[in-house]
């Protein structure tokens, strides 16, 4: 067995930010970024984090889908960076 894919996030109060998440080229396509996610995300509720934040390339449309895919909303326009509340435990 060999991993396909990781993440990592930080947090700081209520605040989460998802430092990395990434799934391997050969496994891409087949929705293990979104389990990934998932879970991530409710591992933060988990910890009391009532908002998480994202940052991505410009031109990784990929993540882009993904996230907007988990209802994330762009909050700046000079950066791409991705955010949503957090709230009760719904993901």
């Amino acid at each position: 067995d060999s991993a396909i894919g990781y993440s990592a996030f930080t947090l700081y109060d209520s605040w989460a930010h998802l430092d990395r998440l990434a799934v391997v080229a050969g496994m891409q396509g087949r929705r293990f970024g979104a389990a990934q996610l998932d879970y991530a995300l409710k591992r933060m509720v988990e910890f009391g984090a009532g908002w998480v934040a994202l940052s991505t390339q410009q031109n990784n449309t990929q993540s882009h889908r993904l996230y907007k895919a988990f209802q994330f909303h762009r909050t700046r326009e000079s950066m791409t960076l991705y955010g949503r509340h957090l709230e009760g435990g719904n993901i």
